[in-house]
């Protein structure tokens, strides 16, 4: 397996390592888990990705880089941690 270095806030850590400890898995495990699939089980192909942004710009009408943008937002808004300690939608 390789090596992959992460530089995370004391906060953010803490963060990680109190939903791993919840979870009964190591940080390292933790983390492998969160990058390759989603808090409801889904993963995303970076095919699957390439056509839901395709889709969205022809609906958009906006830029590739600005709907990339938005699809990239709301993948880490709707994947990430949910409750108190996950950031706010700003």
């Amino acid at each position: 397996m390789k090596r992959v270095h992460v530089h995370l806030a004391e906060a953010d850590l803490a963060i990680l390592d109190k939903q791993a400890k919840s979870a009964g898995i190591s940080r390292a495990e933790f983390l492998r888990s969160r990058v390759l699939s989603s808090s409801n089980g889904r993963t995303y192909s970076t095919e699957q990705y390439h056509q839901l942004v395709a889709k969205a710009q022809r609906l958009s009408n906006l830029p590739r880089a600005q709907v990339e943008q938005l699809v990239n937002f709301l993948f880490v808004q709707f994947m990430g941690p949910h409750g108190e300690e996950s950031s706010p939608c700003v």
